[in-house]
């Protein structure tokens, strides 16, 4: 798979399965474009949602009514120009949407790729990538706010800071090695033993929380032990 490409991609953002409403998204340059080609609406406002009847752009054929929303770039999640539909969520017209849109010429999307994007255009970083991917196969709810704060870069923030504030007490001390105590005033040892032991506590607390996360989601082995007919079967089920 290459995910180094300027193709346009689309995809169905909502899961498999007959619903009232499906999602399908759309990144690339340069949508706009081609938004009269299959939609009713010419020249839809960035972030609105315009109601209107999707149409093939092979056979001109409606398709169905729907919701667009155009988000332009840098302002969506890939930070490419980027299209939602929001269509009913038959089998049937959602395959006919994107079979439609794929033989337009746009391309269906890797497992993946729109995060990639994301990613790639300095959207999320690799903290935020993974968070995300973390909630859509989670099974649990206990670390929602755990991952919530990954994705919205406080770790990586945290991570940040962390690591300008090593740099610059490592510069400031390999600096201080070239003079001597006559030539400029030196950092005390207790402001040093101050700022590590800060540094420390902060790094100790990177390490639990990505230990909390791992733990959470491999889960827990549990063994239910006891005599003979007590209930060890009736608890498990």
């Amino acid at each position: 798979m290459d995910y180094n490409n300027s193709d346009i991609i689309i995809a169905r953002a909502t899961p498999i399965g007959s619903a009232a409403l499906a999602v399908i998204r759309i990144s690339g340059k340069q949508i706009i474009q081609d938004i009269p080609d299959f939609f009713s609406i010419k020249n839809p406002r960035p972030r609105y949602a315009h109601v209107g009847t999707i149409k093939s752009p092979n056979t001109n054929e409606t398709i169905d009514r729907c919701i667009l929303i155009y988000f332009a770039s840098p302002r969506s999640y890939t930070g490419e120009e980027m299209v939602e539909i929001s269509c009913h969520g038959g089998e049937v017209i959602v395959d006919e949407i994107i079979g439609e849109l794929v033989a337009f010429g746009y391309r269906l999307a890797y497992p993946g790729e729109f995060s990639y994007r994301a990613f790639k255009n300095k959207k999320i970083d690799l903290l935020q990538a993974e968070s995300i991917a973390e909630k859509i196969t989670s099974q649990t709810k206990q670390y929602g706010v755990l991952l919530q704060n990954m994705e919205d870069g406080v770790t990586s923030k945290k991570m940040h800071l962390l690591r300008e504030n090593i740099v610059t007490l490592l510069s400031v001390i390999e600096h201080e090695l070239d003079f001597n105590e006559a030539e400029i005033t030196h950092l005390k040892h207790k402001s040093i033993i101050k700022q590590l032991t800060a540094m420390r506590l902060e790094i100790k607390n990177i390490i639990k929380l990505s230990r909390q996360i791992k733990q959470l989601d491999a889960g827990y082995r549990v063994m239910i032990v006891g005599y003979p007919n007590v209930g060890k079967s009736t608890l498990f089920n």
